[in-house]
């Protein structure tokens, strides 16, 4: 498992075990493919690129939650595509964020989101026009 993976896990496990009331209000989407194959029949089945691999839902709220890993490097292209779907759920009144730290996350679920990336902060990292962003 990567260090995303370990940190998003971390997330995942520390919200099971302090929020156990709140069972099946956070979920993962899966983005992930197996190959190209997979892919096409994946995309068949609903999947939608720029997911973001954490959602959740409090009070008819729903928060996109994207998982980075602090300090490693992601494709422009596809931080631009996560923050296209980012844009999707915020014009339909939900929230957007991208979260490098387990303090981070829980400022979101506590409501209170600091320390991490608004769309604002996304935008103007991709603005640089670099190929790599670094969160």
């Amino acid at each position: 498992m990567n260090k995303e993976a370990k940190l998003q896990s971390k997330m995942v496990l520390d919200f099971s075990q302090n929020r156990p009331n709140e069972k099946g209000q956070l979920w993962a989407t899966l983005n992930r493919t197996l190959s190209q194959r997979d892919g096409q029949k994946q995309l068949a089945m609903g999947l939608q690129r720029g997911v973001s691999d954490l959602l959740y839902l409090k009070d008819g709220q729903l928060a996109g939650i994207e998982v980075k890993y602090p300090g490693e490097k992601h494709k422009r292209d596809h931080v631009k595509k996560q923050l296209e779907w980012g844009k999707k759920i915020t014009k339909q009144g939900g929230f957007y964020f991208i979260v490098t730290s387990l303090d981070g996350f829980w400022s979101i679920i506590n409501g209170e989101p600091k320390g991490v990336y608004f769309i604002e902060d996304i935008e103007k990292l991709l603005q640089t026009g670099k190929k790599t962003i670094f969160f």
